[in-house]
């Protein structure tokens, strides 16, 4: 994830972090770690709802792409998915 890309793309659209925040369901600490480069864990529904929601700000298409230089967000080696909701971890 490119957080310098995301933020000059944010700031383009004129929404804070807090609104973007809301928008795309984080909360404006993750968002700004992200920004920052405190966090690169941010996954592909984090890009895509990302790109949806700049794009619509700024009236223009924006892309996954346009956001992560190409590099496809994954979760980090090792981490779990988390469990579905109702369910428990490890439950046969």
């Amino acid at each position: 994830m490119n957080g310098a890309r995301l933020r000059a793309l944010r700031e383009d659209a004129r929404i804070t972090i807090k609104e973007f925040a809301d928008k795309a369901g984080y909360t404006a600490d993750y968002v700004s770690g992200i920004e920052l480069g405190k966090h690169d864990t941010a996954g592909m529904p984090f890009a895509r709802r990302a790109a949806e929601i700049l794009g619509s700000e700024l009236g223009q298409p924006v892309t996954v792409d346009d956001i992560t230089d190409g590099v496809i967000p994954r979760r980090p080696y090792g981490s779990k998915k988390p469990a579905a909701p109702g369910t428990q971890e490890g439950a046969a």
